[in-house]
């Protein structure tokens, strides 16, 4: 007889599937409400994986070429470098920077010592999962203001600090502002020169100098940072003696500049004898009825006095010299002029040259050259500069009229054509050419009278390529740059050398002389 439960059995059976499927169906709902959370933060973390990537990248590309890249409207030096260009939602990332930062000129990587905007160096910023950038900036840009960031977006943001540190910044040669010179070199004591250029690195140019406390004998150019000795100055007459020089470094950073100091000892030696005259005094030449070269010693000053009657004048060097193999001859003088009143530079007389001539033909003891000023007839390979003021007809070959003042290399007594003559207003190329006018200022270019506006002159002669460089109202005589004029003549092998002018008959004139040096380099 069949069992009275068989068909409740089989019921029960059905009753398990259903629970079986419904348990199913609750474990696949709380699984999909957990899938959600779990894919926005796997794209955050890949988000965030992406960023730093990107911050690597940035860095590396920053210590190669010493600045953060650029990302302006015209430039775009982080599409390329971003090792993904896009969050892990597809959207482009932010890149904001400190434009100081990303410009060599203002400092570059490690040329700074703060950023403008809460020492941020650069930001990556992503908007996250709602596809919206809520901070500011919303684009990739230089700042222009303090960026305002939200915590719904994603960000990395690398302080200077940090950027500095990861580059190198910190070592000796990363870019920190700093004095470059290990020591400065001796004086020769009781000298009327001393050049020493100091050299800056790091920072942010353009760089000021100044000294701290220094000698009384020694200043600085707060430009170049050269070392000399001021006006009417000579080194300490103390051979072995030792001054202490403080030099004050000051960068161009904003909006507070960075300072740095460092001490020097500077050693006054004796440098022996070079043949080569320290003074004007040093000078010798012969008798004059109508020009004098007189010598001050409490001024150290050498006035070349001309008076009416046609006489010729010079003062030598008391021994011969020749320019040493790989040598170039330099000398450096000061001058002033009488001040000149007509437009025709009629006033006064000739001006004066700086001569050198053949030693072959002896120093002369009872007479000079003659005219025009002072140096023609005394050999046909002399070479002269001329600070001529006035045209002669036979030897100055001038066009026009107007000023007359003006520089030239001048060989025996061929005449000086262009590119071995210049004038002011300066032509170009240099010529002997004048152009009228009433401009006084230009007809007095070296008859100005003034002494706290004399006038500087170097000259450069190179033996082995025959070139003589001048260079006239140079800011800088140590580090001039381009000549003034220049010319290729026959240098001889051993010559005399000195200052000649000329009376010329009908005008009186008076001419100054200052700091004058000769050495080689």
């Amino acid at each position: 007889m069949p069992s009275p439960f068989t068909h409740s059995r089989s019921g029960m059976s059905l009753m398990n599937v259903i629970v079986l499927l419904m348990l199913i169906g609750v474990l696949v709902m709380a699984g999909s409400a957990l899938v959600g959370p779990l894919v926005k933060r796997g794209k955050i973390n890949g988000t965030k994986t992406i960023i730093n990537s990107n911050v690597d990248a940035i860095i590396s590309w920053a210590v190669a070429n010493g600045r953060l890249p650029k990302k302006t409207a015209t430039t775009d030096e982080i599409t390329t470098l971003f090792t993904n260009p896009n969050d892990a939602w597809g959207r482009p990332l932010v890149y904001a920077y400190d434009a100081n930062l990303a410009d060599s000129s203002t400092g570059g990587l490690c040329g700074r010592t703060a950023a403008f905007y809460n020492n941020i160096a650069f930001i990556i910023l992503s908007g996250g999962d709602d596809f919206k950038t809520d901070s500011t900036p919303e684009t990739s840009q230089a700042l222009t203001a303090e960026p305002d960031l939200k915590i719904s977006d994603i960000y990395r943001v690398v302080t200077l600090d940090e950027l500095k540190s990861r580059s190198g910044c910190y070592g000796a040669t990363g870019g920190r502002l700093r004095i470059v010179n290990n020591e400065l070199p001796s004086a020769c004591k009781d000298s009327d020169t001393y050049s020493a250029t100091l050299f800056a690195d790091g920072g942010v140019p353009n760089y000021t100098w100044s000294l701290v406390a220094p000698p009384s004998w020694i200043q600085i150019n707060s430009t170049t940072g050269t070392l000399t000795l001021p006006l009417n100055t000579k080194t300490p007459n103390t051979p072995g003696a030792t001054y202490q020089v403080t030099t004050t470094l000051k960068d161009n950073h904003q909006p507070i500049a960075t300072t740095v100091n460092r001490t020097y000892n500077l050693k006054v030696v004796n440098c022996g004898t070079t043949n080569l005259p320290v003074s004007l005094e040093d000078f010798v030449g012969p008798p004059s009825n109508k020009v004098q070269f007189v010598y001050d010693p409490a001024t150290e000053t050498y006035t070349i006095i001309t008076t009416k009657g046609t006489d010729a004048g010079c003062s030598w060097s008391a021994t011969p010299i020749s320019i040493p193999a790989g040598k170039t001859f330099s000398v450096y003088f000061e001058f002033v002029m009488d001040e000149e009143t007509r437009l025709d530079s009629g006033d006064y007389g000739n001006g004066f040259s700086f001569t050198m001539y053949n030693s072959t033909q002896g120093l002369p003891t009872t007479t000079c050259g003659w005219r025009p000023l002072g140096y023609d007839g005394i050999g046909s390979d002399t070479v002269a500069i001329e600070l001529d003021t006035y045209k002669d007809s036979s030897n100055d070959p001038i066009e026009g009229g107007g000023t007359r003042n003006h520089l030239a290399v001048q060989v025996g007594s061929s005449g000086h054509t262009a590119g071995q003559c210049s004038v002011l207003p300066l032509a170009t190329p240099p010529s002997c050419g004048y152009r009228s006018g009433n401009n006084l200022d230009a007809v007095r270019w070296f008859e100005n009278g003034t002494l706290s506006a004399r006038h500087k002159a170097r000259i450069d002669v190179t033996q082995a390529t025959g070139l003589v460089r001048v260079w006239l109202d140079c800011t800088d005589c140590s580090n001039p740059g381009p000549p003034t004029i220049q010319r290729t003549v026959t240098v001889p092998a051993s010559f005399y050398y000195g200052f000649t002018t000329a009376s010329q008959g009908s005008r009186n004139q008076s001419m100054q002389l200052f700091n004058f040096s000769a050495g080689f380099y």
